[in-house]
């Protein structure tokens, strides 16, 4: 891993966090507007990936960045990623597109910003 001051990882680490907050509160909305039952299963997927990617983080933040955790947690935001394209490609109503928008801009930034915890800039 690239030498990445102390202050640099922290830096890309808080914004991290931020972006998945933004992820998280764009799903609840998500959640609390969608009106098919059987997507729930995905739902509840995405929710438990975006889970997964937010203790990641908070391992990363707590433990100080290794190149191990911070590849699992860039492989970790794809994952994420992915399941959020599910649900997209399949609803129903355009009036959510703005939080499927939201979530994916974060869910960039997140990316970005555990390349950084690397000490690799865009």
């Amino acid at each position: 891993m690239a030498d990445v001051s102390d202050a640099k990882q922290e830096t890309a680490l808080g914004d991290v966090a931020r972006n998945i907050a933004k992820c998280r509160r764009a799903l609840a909305q998500l959640a609390e507007t969608c009106c098919l039952a059987e997507r729930s299963t995905h739902m509840g997927t995405l929710m438990g990936e975006l889970e997964a990617l937010d203790r990641m983080a908070d391992q990363i933040f707590e433990n100080g960045a290794d190149a191990r955790a911070a590849d699992g947690a860039i492989e970790q935001v794809g994952t994420v990623g992915s399941a959020l394209g599910r649900l997209y490609a399949t609803c129903c109503t355009p009036t959510r597109e703005k939080l499927y928008i939201i979530m994916f801009k974060a869910l960039g930034e997140v990316h970005i910003g555990f390349w950084r915890v690397k000490g690799v800039s865009h």
